[in-house]
């Protein structure tokens, strides 16, 4: 009984043992090699390209931070959005940098561990309504080509006419230009390109749709990769998360008004405290 025990042990700190050479051997390739991301070149604060030239952005640092915990050498291929899925699906990369799960997308890929949380949000003129159900069936509302956030809209909204722009920045012109009534987009993509305008349009959160985890992904099947990629992402912590999270995101919607509000307070406060002293000087003065 005794000898089969031990012949059980053995088989399995055999398998184990297997397995850590092959996870090791399968690391050290990569490390030799390094991997490609495949991401969008126009979604700031997510992605974008540097005035130095390199690529910049949350999603950026978080696959250089990734790099930093495992030795592992990252390049960067960025392009329009709709070409980064077949640079992955194709062999042009080895992960796309940062995907939604939908159940079309994981007919290609297996996801990672999430990266980070991000909200989708329709956003509209100022005074307009924003009642998706009811508001916009006779109008249109547009989102990026591709992207999770125009299944979004079908899937959601089926009455709502869709109309889909190449990037963030074509759907924020036609926002601009009064094409589209209302456009389902990511806040702080939305709220960055909208500040590098040199008139930047006016415009309210009507409504918070999903918030959602980002994944990175890689092509199906290739579990070795998705081992390793996952066993850097567990030595990320939550403060090295959030820090970047603070670094490039604006705050939602909703604090950016209670912000705005407690400004204007202060302001007011400081205004009648100036007026107050400066009556009581000039009283002073006349005695």
């Amino acid at each position: 009984m005794d000898s089969m025990r031990y012949a059980i042990i053995a088989f399995i700190l055999f398998v184990l043992g297997i397995v850590t050479v092959a996870v090791a051997g399968s690391k050290e390739q990569y490390l030799e090699n390094g991997i490609t991301v495949a991401y969008t070149k126009d979604a700031r604060p997510l992605s974008f390209m540097g005035t130095s030239g390199r690529p910049e952005g949350l999603t950026i640092d978080f696959w250089r931070l990734w790099s930093n915990k495992t030795g592992i050498p990252v390049r960067f291929k960025l392009g329009v959005w709709e070409e980064t899925i077949p640079l992955v699906t194709d062999g042009g990369a080895d992960v796309h940098g940062g995907l939604v799960k939908t159940e079309e997308r994981q007919q290609l890929f297996d996801y990672t561990h999430p990266l980070f949380d991000i909200e989708t949000v329709l956003v509209v003129k100022p005074g307009q309504k924003g009642n998706v159900d009811s508001d916009f069936k006779a109008g249109t509302v547009g989102a990026v080509k591709e992207a999770h956030s125009a299944q979004l809209v079908l899937d959601r909204f089926p009455d709502v006419q869709l109309s889909e722009y190449l990037t963030p920045q074509a759907l924020l012109e036609a926002f601009v230009r009064g094409e589209v009534d209302g456009a389902v987009v990511y806040l702080p993509t939305f709220h960055l390109k909208n500040n590098q305008r040199a008139e930047p349009v006016e415009y309210r959160v009507a409504a918070i749709l999903e918030t959602l985890q980002i994944h990175g992904a890689v092509r199906k099947g290739n579990t070795e990769l998705l081992g390793v990629i996952n066993d850097g992402l567990a030595q990320i912590t939550k403060e090295e998360r959030d820090y970047l999270k603070n670094r490039w995101f604006v705050p939602g919607a909703e604090e950016q008004s209670h912000s705005f509000l407690w400004l204007w307070l202060s302001g007011a406060v400081f205004l009648v405290g100036a007026v107050f002293l400066a009556l009581k000087i000039a009283l002073r003065t006349r005695k």
